[in-house]
């Protein structure tokens, strides 16, 4: 038998050797994996190999469960003594970013108003620019050029203000998109006219798997049927 130690030593796993474990119920598999049904005979020596492989079974259980329970105590140990220790570092990284998120939206917003005020004034400078130009065509005797200046569209260039922001390796953002249905019912009318998109919906089997349970075969939902089946039981 070999045993494993994980690395506290309130925890200790065994891994049973599992060719023992099969050797004992190997045949039985075999041969039920090898019977055909045909006729009643056959029909019932396949119900005997089922009880038999239920014992088989029975015994895989009782060698393993207790291994497993002990494994799934020590995992459930380790998973919370991890969540324990990370969740201060996880609440600490969380409270950092919601600050530095209110920060750099803080930042972008003056950024962009920056660069607005810059646009709105290189725009003014423009048309102060054609203004003078005008008089000037005009005064040179020009009115057809004057003229064609005022009717010019101010060419204002775009001017982009960088926000303050701090810029550490290792550390960046990325824009991330989500979908959130606001109007189910609106999807699931779109969704009726366009059935290309018809994996946008998905049924609540375990909803209508209750109202078959209690409906049965009276079950009338369109695009839903109840379906009926045998479930077996077997004790060794």
């Amino acid at each position: 038998m070999e045993s494993e130690e994980i690395g506290m030593s309130d925890y200790r796993i065994e891994k049973p050797e599992a060719a023992k474990i099969e050797e004992a119920y190997l045949p039985i598999v075999q041969a039920a994996q090898s019977l055909i049904v045909i006729d009643q005979m056959s029909h019932g020596t396949a119900l005997e190999q089922m009880k038999q492989l239920r014992g088989a079974e029975k015994k895989v259980r009782e060698r393993l469960d207790p291994l497993i329970a002990s494994a799934n105590a020590a995992h459930k140990g380790l998973t919370k003594l991890r969540a324990d220790l990370l969740r201060p570092i996880e609440r600490s990284v969380s409270i950092l970013d919601g600050r530095c998120q209110e920060y750099e939206r803080a930042e972008r917003e003056k950024a962009l108003a920056e660069a607005r005020r810059l646009e709105e004034e290189a725009r003014k400078r423009e048309e102060e620019r054609q203004i003078l130009d005008a008089i000037a065509a005009e005064q040179a005797g020009d009115k057809v050029t004057a003229a064609a200046i005022l009717d010019e569209k101010p060419v204002v260039p775009v001017i982009f203000v960088a926000p303050a922001l701090a810029t550490i390796a290792g550390v960046w953002t990325r824009p991330n998109w989500r979908a959130e249905v606001n109007d189910k019912l609106a999807l699931i009318r779109y969704v009726a006219t366009h059935p290309e998109w018809v994996h946008l919906v998905d049924a609540n089997e375990s909803a209508l798997n209750g109202l078959a349970k209690s409906q049965r075969e009276a079950l009338a939902i369109p695009g839903a049927r109840a379906v009926e089946e045998q479930v077996r039981s077997i004790r060794s």
